[in-house]
Formats: C-alpha cells, sequence, structure tokens
C-alpha cells in the first residue's frame, strides 16, 4: 500500500507544480529568447575572427537550463520536457527568430533530459544525473540541427569540435549552473514544499544518514 502511494505521488502534479512550471516557463522563456538576440548581434564580431559557429556554441548551453532546473527541483516524470515544450512556445508570440522551429528543439531537448531521468526512475538526482541530463540535451539539440541541414556544410573533424564545446556548455549551464541555482534556493527555504526542498530537510536530520550523499 505505501509503494502504491509512492507511486502515485511520483506520477501526480498538484497545483503547485503546475503554477511553478508555468512561472519557470515563461521566465526562461523569456530568457531564451533575450539569448538568442544576444547571440545574433555579437555574432558578426566573432565572425570576423571565424568563430562565429563555436562561439555560439559556446553558450548553447544556456537554452538547456530549464529542462534540468525544473526535474531538479519538482523530480516527477514529464517536467523536463513540459518545461522545454512551454518555455519554446511562449517565445512565439514575443517573436523568436526561429519561428515555430523553436517548438521541435524545445520538444526535443525536453526529452533529452526527460530520458535520463526516466533510465534513473527519478531517483538519482546528483551531478552525474544532471551532467549527463545535459549532454543528453546537447546530444538531442543535434538531431534537429542534422535534420534542418545546418550540418550538411561541414567537416566531421569541425562537427566533432562543434559537439564537443556545445557538450561542455550544456554540462556548465544545465549541469553546474542548474543545480547550483536550485541548491542555494532550496537551502534559502523557497523550495521547501517542494520534493528538492523535502529532500534537504531530511538530509538535514541527524537521524537519518542514509541519505546524506545522495544529493551530493
Amino acid at each position: 500500500m505505501e509503494n502504491k502511494k509512492s507511486v502515485s505521488a511520483l506520477y501526480s502534479w498538484k497545483l503547485k507544480d503546475v503554477i511553478l512550471v508555468s512561472m519557470m516557463s515563461v521566465s526562461l522563456g523569456v530568457m531564451y529568447l533575450s539569448a538568442d538576440y544576444v547571440v545574433q548581434f555579437v555574432r558578426p564580431l566573432f565572425d570576423l575572427l571565424g568563430l562565429g559557429l563555436l562561439a555560439m556554441e559556446a553558450v548553447f548551453g544556456i537554452w538547456f537550463i530549464g529542462n534540468t532546473l525544473a526535474m531538479y527541483i519538482m523530480r516527477k516524470p514529464g517536467i523536463a520536457l513540459v518545461t522545454g515544450i512551454l518555455s519554446a512556445a511562449v517565445q512565439l508570440p514575443m517573436g523568436s527568430p526561429w519561428g515555430a522551429i523553436v517548438i521541435a528543439s524545445g520538444l526535443l531537448q525536453g526529452l533529452g533530459a526527460e530520458l535520463v531521468f526516466f533510465l534513473f526512475r527519478y531517483k538519482k538526482f546528483n551531478w552525474g544525473s544532471m551532467f549527463l541530463a545535459a549532454a543528453v540535451c546537447a546530444f538531442f539539440s543535434l538531431i534537429l540541427d542534422w535534420y534542418l541541414g545546418f550540418l550538411a556544410e561541414f567537416s566531421l573533424g569541425f562537427l566533432a569540435a562543434r559537439f564537443l564545446v556545445r557538450v561542455a556548455s550544456a554540462m556548465l549551464f544545465a549541469g553546474v549552473v542548474s543545480k547550483v541555482l536550485a541548491d542555494a534556493l532550496a537551502k534559502a527555504g523557497v523550495l521547501k514544499s517542494y520534493p528538492i526542498g523535502a529532500k534537504r530537510l531530511d538530509d538535514s536530520d541527524p537521524s537519518d544518514t542514509s541519505n546524506l550523499m545522495e544529493n551530493s
């Protein structure tokens, strides 16, 4: 009976989950769109140095932050996927330079993160799972680039370099930044009604030391 309750709690969304996902998606959508325009503005400067594409890859991880951040906080199936899609969708009415393609991008990136946490049965939330989720987001984002023909004109060596830089950027922003930010908010007590906050309270209980390293 207890196991059934835990499964039900894992898969059920509460109103607070819907509200937080919605708020995060809007905020992230604005951030992503702003980053798009900043990159478009400064890219010509890097193009002059022959570093335009690699410079963009170095900040590509910014667009993966929401997928891992939302999941790390709420730890429920579908969180990464829904956040990825919604944060992309809110960019359309604000004038995304990518048009409807941004929806496919958000879907694939969210699916990439979702897959990793699904494989861990939504029980492992640490540096390893965050880094792996970020890397898979980067890989899934390349699927859309390939489908749209953005990779056809480049050599295998340059594509490998782009991928490595994108993965490194993903690990920095969707791995380090997302985890550090969420941990800081949880420590401040802002997220105490969400799984990350409850986990921190459990870990701080001196009578229970079984999970002290789970979230390290």
